[in-house]
């Protein structure tokens, strides 16, 4: 009778699996090595054992009939049918045990186990899906014996979530962040030239409309309250009132970078990063990260915070509507970035108490409000206390801060044409009406804030005891205390040089002689021509005030201490003479 090896009893065993006479479907019998049947054998199932073409019992290797239910046909130990499993393959049952971006190039997901090494490697089978433009798919590289696909993308949004869904098996899917980490182009401050450095962040937070990112080896606190109070409050008020936010990267949010700005800085807004990188490499040699950004100081107190990003955040949107014009006022962004904090939170005490209290007498000497030193705090006070002054006076109440922030560059021209059309009066004497409701503060009126603000009468910086006279620039006013019924021109001011008295009722007079009575005597240079210089005040008559500023606002300790500016330099190239100007000036603030 004709013999055959075990390749035929392993084709006979798959052959009844798939005739459904096995239990284990998924398993393979295999016959010891070396053991034979016959070809014209039948397996039955039964007690009738095995039975060849002639009806004659089979036998294997020679030895005991096997009719299958006998035990002592049973092969010996050692000759007994092993079970196996076979490796499993293929995509059945695979799922996706974890996803992530580790950065903003590479995507990482590792799967339950190998699905085989073809289908990995074929883009086709991933599909993206977000709320924002697909990546693109650069490389795949895949680890059989991890199971993990590491995917290199074009540069991801920040701050998106993706789902992946793989077009193979039970269609395994995952969601993930983009961009665990992020290498950004920041400026080093206290460089003469205004030089970058990169640094490597890690995301620590994601809202509805911005993503927040820390310089590695530092946190950012706080960062869960002043992203809502972001989502709430800054963002909408904000782009409602000024103008609506730009999206040129497309992720529909704001990024917010924390670094450790030491003292330099409380926060800063770059328009180099709003624009190509190709284009800023050409023109000034720097970098953009080609997004819409604000720095943080995360050294900052968490309460300053908030106010320090509605800040900034209107610096972003004053360069998405203004653009980085060479003719640039400082005055008018600056004085709305600082308007900002009022029409986000209600309020911006820290600029009225500044100029109440006026520590480093500088207000009480004349500092003018259009003529901007840069990164002295005096100058944004005295310009949010004048758009406050002019929103009022539309009396729009915070609308007003829109047809501000609307005019095209707010050069003292601008803002003449404004005045002369919204109040029948040219800028210079609208501004003087501003210092003297600095004083005054009428309920309503040319000398009233209309309830846009509201300080203390008669708490304006006045020079110090013993002062005859101040030499004063265009747009730049200051307070005589004198105990004289009436003052009069002395003949030694200069041509744009005039008063105003305002006796103790607060009382005004506005023609010679001014009567004071023990009041104030306001001196003022009044002219629209910006740049002709400093003049010779007068009085010629000494002050008999004993102190400037107001004493009794608390905590008026923590501006001297004040080592971080809420402000930050200059980032126009153009401009650099601006940044040596801040660097020097916080350097001496300092020092104090």
């Amino acid at each position: 009778m004709k013999r055959h090896t075990l390749i035929l009893a392993l084709l006979i065993t798959v052959l009844l699996m798939f005739m459904g006479c096995t239990d284990n479907p998924d398993k393979t019998i295999i016959i010891p090595d070396g053991d034979t049947v016959e070809s014209d054998e039948v397996v039955d199932g039964d007690d009738e054992g095995i039975i060849d073409g002639d009806g004659e019992e089979a036998v294997v290797d020679g030895d005991a009939e096997v009719d299958g239910d006998i035990e002592e046909d049973i092969p010996a130990e050692e000759e007994q049918v092993e079970i196996v499993d076979h490796p499993q393959t293929g995509w059945d049952g695979v799922t996706i045990t974890s996803i992530n971006a580790p950065d903003e190039t590479t995507v990482k997901i590792v799967f339950s186990r190998d699905p085989g090494e073809a289908d990995c490697l074929s883009s086709y089978n991933y599909i993206f899906t977000s709320e924002a433009e697909q990546f693109d798919i650069e490389n795949i590289a895949y680890d059989a014996a991890t199971a993990t696909v590491t995917i290199t993308t074009s540069m991801q949004k920040l701050g998106i979530e993706y789902t992946l869904t793989m077009l193979k098996g039970d269609n395994p899917t995952g969601t993930f962040l983009t961009a665990d980490t992020k290498k950004f182009w920041v400026s080093d401050m206290s460089s003469s030239n205004y030089d970058q450095y990169q640094v490597t962040a890690h995301r620590v937070a994601v809202s509805d409309t911005s993503v927040a990112y820390v310089e590695e080896g530092y946190t950012f606190p706080g960062v869960d309250q002043i992203m809502g109070e972001f989502d709430d409050m800054i963002y909408p008020t904000e782009t409602t009132i000024f103008h609506p936010a730009p999206d040129k990267d497309g992720n529909g949010r704001i990024v917010m970078l924390g670094l450790d700005g030491g003292d330099d800085y409380g926060g800063y807004f770059s328009p180099i990063n709003a624009m190509a990188d190709n284009q800023t490499m050409s023109w000034w040699g720097l970098h953009s990260n080609e997004m819409e950004m604000i720095h943080i100081n995360v050294l900052v107190d968490v309460e300053s915070v908030g106010h320090v990003i509605a800040h900034e955040f209107q610096h972003l949107l004053y360069n998405s509507r203004h653009g980085m014009n060479q003719e640039y006022w400082e005055y008018h962004d600056e004085g709305l970035a600082e308007s900002a904090v009022r029409v986000v939170y209600g309020s911006n005490d820290y600029a009225v108490d500044f100029y109440q209290w006026d520590y480093q007498g500088k207000i009480a000497q004349g500092v003018s409000m259009v003529n901007w030193t840069y990164a002295q705090y005096e100058n944004y006070a005295l310009a949010y206390m004048w758009w406050a002054y002019v929103a009022g006076q539309l009396d729009d109440g915070m609308d007003g801060y829109s047809a501000i922030f609307d005019m095209n560059i707010g050069s003292p021209d601008e803002v003449d044409a404004f005045t002369t059309n919204n109040f029948g009066m040219d800028f210079p004497s609208m501004y003087m009406n501003n210092l003297i409701a600095n004083w005054v503060q009428e309920d309503s009126g040319a000398y009233s804030y209309n309830g846009t603000l509201s300080f203390p009468t008669s708490s304006a910086p006045t020079v110090g005891q013993g002062t005859q006279s101040v030499d004063i620039g265009p747009f730049t006013g200051t307070f005589f205390r004198l105990n004289d019924e009436t003052i009069s021109y002395p003949g030694t001011q200069g041509s744009n040089i005039v008063y105003a008295g305002i006796d103790p009722e607060g009382n005004i007079d506005l023609e010679e002689p001014f009567t004071v009575d023990g009041g104030a005597l306001l001196v003022y240079n009044k002219t629209i021509d910006y740049d002709s210089g400093n003049q010779h005040s007068g009085p010629d008559v000494a002050s008999t005030a004993k102190a400037t500023g107001t004493k009794s606002i608390a905590p008026m300790c923590s501006f001297k201490a004040l080592k971080t500016w809420m402000n930050p330099p200059p980032v126009n190239p153009d401009n650099l003479q601006n940044l040596h100007a801040w660097q020097k000036a916080t350097a001496k603030r300092l020092a104090q």
